[in-house]
């Protein structure tokens, strides 16, 4: 299968048997096609999103001779359409498109396909298959959920280039989106290269630190922030050089709005659920809802905030009993304009304002009767 366990190790081309080779054939061929072309790069702002892209990045720069375009983007983007106005104003010929489950809308990718040639990269749930579109299913074994975009990225480029150096970045994406059991040895390969010190929890490890600084800023919602920490990743050599940043000095404000959040819906714990409405300057209800997951993983975790006429949803449940994909899912689709999903234990939507409380009433009446 495509899987590089040893990130010591310099052969990394001609590891992927003939089936999956064909499979991945369509994205190769996107790749050479960026030739000569102006191209962008739309990666979601987490720390999986973020080490994808710029790994991706260093593929396109190997055909083009340039760096690509880095635009980080949210799921509020997409639901505002800044992709498809983004590529219009840049005059974007080229578009990969990391992280973000763009194949669930239907009308937003045909918007762009109007617009430019694009591919989406991406490990969440296939929803409309096409060639333009390579998820984990279509190539390996693993689960979706345990491939994280910033592994399936980095294994996809070292079938054309040599990109040991940055096995810290695809790193950022495994510890991000808690692919850790499925790339253990993948980490610790890593870290003994590195001779970094590891522990069980890779949370509280040097790459841990970065990956709380990318959701700290994340959570301001700055995009030119959170594009100058991108490239401040994509040119550094070393962690360490990251943790310098002028940007960490945020991380506190941040983690303080989520302690604070954290024990607010600690106080309102069902005996099946907790339900919490986030209430920040900061884009905070993804970490609240993955602090309150790991704190309770019998529980099924909804964390609800409000930007610009759209609640944004979060959930989250550890031990996997239910899936939390399935459930916002099942809900967001019946909404007009709303569009939800993820991974069975870790999901995310978006629902216009108007829809808020229907939502909410409809959501908690399910969830009242999980066991």
């Amino acid at each position: 299968m495509l899987v590089h366990e040893s990130p010591t190790k310099k052969e990394r081309r001609g590891n992927a048997n003939s089936q999956e080779l064909r499979a991945l054939l369509p994205f190769y061929e996107f790749i050479d096609s960026t030739k000569g072309k102006k191209t962008g790069i739309f990666h979601h702002t987490d720390p999986d999103g973020m080490s994808s892209g710029i790994i991706l990045s260093r593929l396109v720069q190997s055909t083009t001779g340039k760096k690509p375009e880095l635009y980080p983007t949210s799921y509020s983007d997409v639901q505002k359409e800044t992709i498809t106005k983004l590529i219009r104003k840049n005059k974007l010929e080229k578009v990969i498109i990391v992280d973000i489950a763009i194949d669930e809308q239907k009308i937003r990718t045909e918007k762009i396909s109007k617009e430019t040639s694009w591919f989406l990269v991406d490990h969440h749930e296939l929803y409309n298959d096409s060639k333009n579109v390579i998820k984990p299913q279509k190539f390996s074994d693993i689960p979706a959920s345990s491939y994280p975009c910033g592994k399936i990225a980095y294994d996809l480029a070292s079938q054309k280039i040599d990109v040991t150096k940055l096995d810290w970045v695809a790193c950022l994406g495994i510890i991000g989106d808690f692919g850790i059991q499925q790339w253990k040895t993948f980490l610790e390969e890593t870290y003994k290269k590195y001779r970094w010190e590891t522990k069980e929890k890779y949370f509280e490890t040097i790459l841990g630190d970065v990956c709380k600084l990318i959701t700290s800023i994340e959570a301001t919602n700055d995009i030119k922030k959170i594009k100058k920490l991108s490239l401040i990743i994509e040119d550094a050599e070393s962690p360490q050089e990251v943790l310098k940043s002028p940007l960490k000095k945020i991380q506190e404000a941040v983690e303080k709005e989520i302690n604070r959040e954290v024990a607010t819906a600690e106080k309102n714990t069902k005996n099946n659920y907790i339900y919490a409405e986030v209430k920040s300057k900061y884009n905070i209800k993804g970490p609240v809802s993955t602090i309150l997951g790991v704190k309770n993983p019998n529980k099924t975790i909804v964390t609800a905030s409000y930007e610009d006429k759209f609640y944004n949803i979060s959930s989250r449940r550890q031990d996997g009993k239910y899936s939390v994909s399935e459930l916002i899912n099942s809900l967001t689709r019946k909404i007009p304009g709303a569009m939800g999903g993820g991974h069975p234990n870790a999901a995310g939507g978006s629902v216009p304002e108007k829809y808020y409380e229907k939502f909410k009433k409809d959501i908690i009446k399910i969830l009242e009767t999980h066991e």
